[in-house]
Order: structure tokens, then C-alpha cells, then sequence
């Protein structure tokens, strides 16, 4: 028997591969990445636009502002760290727990850049006379909480964090003599500490939220003991998704199939389209051809789509490698349409007819086998790819029962279709 195994390249952005801790699926945390990322400029922006434009256009306001490091440092020090952190984030190979937690860090220096920007001046400080009402601080807080999810907890210490940033600012300012401002304890509290414990209690509570949201997300993407980690692509009846067993952490590839393919005239699933995948993810797993793409299981969901679960290759198909490199050599097509033949000449003899034979269903890829005879490796393999929707099973349809015939499915690329099996009048 022949032994094979599918070179897969790790990505460096691979959360499985680094054991993340989430409870997000793998795209909801490269969405959350990009996300820090535009918030990170969009932060800058503001930031410019709010603490810094307002002081250049006027003789008298820009000597002032430029004339104290207290009236420009803090800003410019917040956009520079900005545009490092939207840089830094935009590297593909910043793992995302790493992200993830500058995130966290960047949502507490911004938060103490802003109280500074806000306060660090005594002669605007001692103009409030007390009251001070809310700093953008808070809406900062609440606005990153909810753009950039992240485990209620870590959102919680990490706002804790962040609202600190405007009593403690003040607190030093008062400590240091540095203003005449005198605050009494009492009023520090409620004006200072209490309004901002409010604005931690909104901002986790909408943590919670998105939080519980993305884990929603993840349940419902189990499927059996794999879990969906990307969609790798989709097509007229189903969707790719790279996938992860739970226990065996083995990488594997899993065909949806669209549950309206499958529907009866009252909107159930059938019980004919049943019986009917099973039979044919069943002969399916029992082809042994070295090209063939390995069956690994089977099953239906729980809206009624059925999925198959297959060995995840790396490479590209066939379709692609025209569109990308031009027409192949000879020599190499009559390569590789020997193993097509092969693949196609074993499901043919175990009842199974491919019905949709075009250049984006053979995949091609660095596939290592060795042979019991010989021991010799050859490189490089194709695969090809016989899923539900191009194969059918070769079950005599007049040796079944009325109850048990199924209609003639018309299916396959049209441009690959022979004529002679159009339906009529087409």
C-alpha cells in the first residue's frame, strides 16, 4: 500500500498553530487585526484634526501651542504611537494573540494620551473650577470596546486601565503643586472616578455582547468534531472551508453543500437525498487511487446541508495554473491527464461517473508518495476532486421501486457539458 502525505506550508498567521485561546473563529479574529488597524488611523486623525489643526491657521494660538512641549507633546506622541501600531498590525507575520494584546495596550497609552492632551495644561485645567464633565476618554473606551471584541474580562481590566488615565492625570497635577486646582475628596470621586466606572460598566456590557456573538459564531460552525476556521471559496452549490479536527488538531478541507439542493416540495429534506449522499460519500471513501482526494468523513448539519470532510491540499487547480503560467507543455498535460484517467477509471469501476470534468476540478500540488515496490518518491502529484454535485452514482434507476427513482439532475460547468447530455430543448 502506498503510503502518502500532503505537504501542507504553515502560515505564520495560523492561529491553530500558535493554540489561540478565543473564543472567536479564525476569520472574526483577522477581521477584529484589521479593524485595530483602521481604528489606529482613524485614532491619528482625530487626534490631528481635534488637538493639533485648531492651533495651526491663527498667528497667536500657534506660537502658544508650539512654544510648550505640554501643549504639543502629548499629541503628537499619541499619533506617532498610532501610526506604529497601524503599521505594526499590518505585518502578516505579527501572530494574532500578539495583535490582539498591543491592541489592548494601544487602547490604554492612547486613553493616557488623551487625558494629557486634555489636562496636562494648568491654566486649562484651572478653568474648569471643578466640574468637569466627561473626557473623550470615555467615548474612546466605549468605541474601542465594541469595534475591537475581545474576552469580556481582558476588556474589562483593559477599560479599568483606560478610564484611569483621567484621575490619575489630574491627581498628579494636583500633587505636584503644578496648578492651583484643589479638589475635595468627595467631589473627586464623583466627578473624576464615579462617571468613568459607569463608562466601564457600558463599555462591558457591549463587550459581553460581541463577545457571546462571535462564540454563537463559532457553535454554529462545528460541525461533528471539526470546527470551520476560513472559507477557502464557494460555488454554485457549496461553499470550502478550511477546518480543524478538535482532538486530532489535523488541518482538513469541508464542501457544504446548500441544503436547498436537497429539499423536497414541503422544504424538509428528503429522505431519497439522504439515503442518496450516503451511498455516495460511502463508495466515495472506499477509492484508493493516488490522485484521488481522500474522503475523511461524512455527515449532514443541522440546518439539513451536507458536508463532506477531505484532506486539505496545498497548491492550485488546474484553471488557475493556465490563467496564471499559459498553456501547458504537452508533455506535462499527458502527465498529468494519466492521473486524471486513473482517479476517473477507479470511481468509474466502483459505480461513480463524474459529471463536471473541467481544469478548476483537478487540483495540483507537491504530493510526496513512496512505493512499496520500488521505494522511490515522486514529485510532483495531482488531485482530483470528486465531490457531491459532479458524481453520480451508476444505480440502475428502472431496478428501484417508484418510491425510490429520482429525476435526471442536470449539473456540471455548461461549457464543459457534453451536448448530448443537455436536456431537451436547450
Amino acid at each position: 500500500m502506498n503510503e502518502h502525505v500532503t505537504l501542507v506550508h504553515p502560515d505564520a498567521r495560523d492561529p491553530a498553530a500558535r493554540a489561540i485561546s478565543s473564543g472567536f473563529p479564525v476569520d472574526l479574529l483577522n477581521q477584529s487585526a484589521g479593524r485595530l488597524r483602521v481604528l489606529a488611523l482613524l485614532y491619528a486623525f482625530v487626534f490631528f484634526m481635534a488637538g493639533i489643526f485648531p492651533a495651526l491657521p491663527f498667528p497667536a494660538d500657534r506660537a502658544r501651542f508650539l512654544g510648550s512641549f505640554v501643549q504639543w507633546g502629548p499629541s503628537v506622541i499619541a499619533i506617532g504611537v498610532a501610526l506604529l501600531v497601524a503599521s505594526v498590525i499590518r505585518s502578516p507575520r505579527l501572530p494574532l494573540p500578539t495583535a490582539m494584546n498591543l491592541g489592548l495596550a494601544f487602547e490604554i497609552a492612547s486613553s493616557y494620551a488623551i487625558a494629557a492632551a486634555e489636562f496636562a495644561d494648568p491654566m486649562g485645567l484651572e478653568m474648569h473650577s471643578g466640574f468637569m464633565g466627561l473626557s473623550w476618554v470615555a467615548v474612546w473606551v466605549v468605541l474601542f470596546t465594541v469595534v475591537v471584541p475581545t474576552a469580556p474580562r481582558r476588556a474589562l481590566l483593559a477599560a479599568l486601565a483606560s478610564v484611569s488615565s483621567v484621575p490619575v492625570v489630574i491627581g498628579l497635577l494636583i500633587a505636584s503643586g503644578t496648578t492651583s486646582l484643589r479638589i475635595a475628596p468627595a467631589q473627586f470621586f464623583f466627578g473624576l472616578v464615579f462617571p468613568y466606572l459607569l463608562v466601564v460598566g457600558m463599555a462591558y456590557v457591549g463587550a459581553r455582547v460581541v463577545y457571546y456573538l462571535g462564540t454563537e459564531v463559532k457553535r454554529a460552525r462545528e460541525l461533528g468534531s471539526y470546527r470551520l476556521e476560513e472559507k477557502l471559496g464557494e460555488g454554485g452549490m457549496g461553499e470550502v472551508w478550511r477546518a480543524r479536527h478538535r482532538m486530532l488538531a489535523r488541518p482538513a478541507a469541508i464542501k457544504l453543500i446548500r441544503p436547498s439542493f436537497a429539499r423536497d416540495g414541503r422544504g424538509a429534506v428528503s429522505e431519497e437525498a439522504v439515503r442518496r449522499f450516503e451511498r455516495e460519500a460511502q463508495v466515495i471513501a472506499r477509492l484508493r487511487s493516488p490522485p484521488t482526494v481522500e474522503l475523511f468523513d461524512f455527515g449532514m448539519a443541522a440546518d439539513g446541508a451536507f458536508y463532506y470532510v477531505m484532506e486539505l491540499l496545498d497548491g492550485l487547480d488546474a484553471d488557475s495554473l493556465l490563467r496564471r503560467f499559459g498553456p501547458t507543455p504537452p508533455e506535462r498535460a499527458i502527465y498529468l491527464l494519466r492521473q486524471v484517467c486513473h482517479s476517473l477509471s477507479e470511481a468509474q469501476s466502483c459505480g461513480l461517473v463524474h459529471r463536471d470534468i473541467k481544469p478548476a476540478n483537478i487540483f495540483i500540488c507537491r504530493r510526496c508518495w513512496i512505493s512499496a515496490l520500488s521505494g522511490r518518491s515522486t514529485t510532483p502529484r495531482i488531485r482530483t476532486r470528486c465531490t457531491r454535485g459532479s458524481t453520480r452514482s451508476k444505480v440502475r434507476r428502472r431496478s428501484l421501486p417508484p418510491s425510490r427513482r429520482w429525476e435526471p439532475i442536470w449539473t456540471g460547468a455548461p461549457t464543459f457539458m457534453r451536448p448530448a447530455v443537455w436536456p431537451t430543448g436547450s
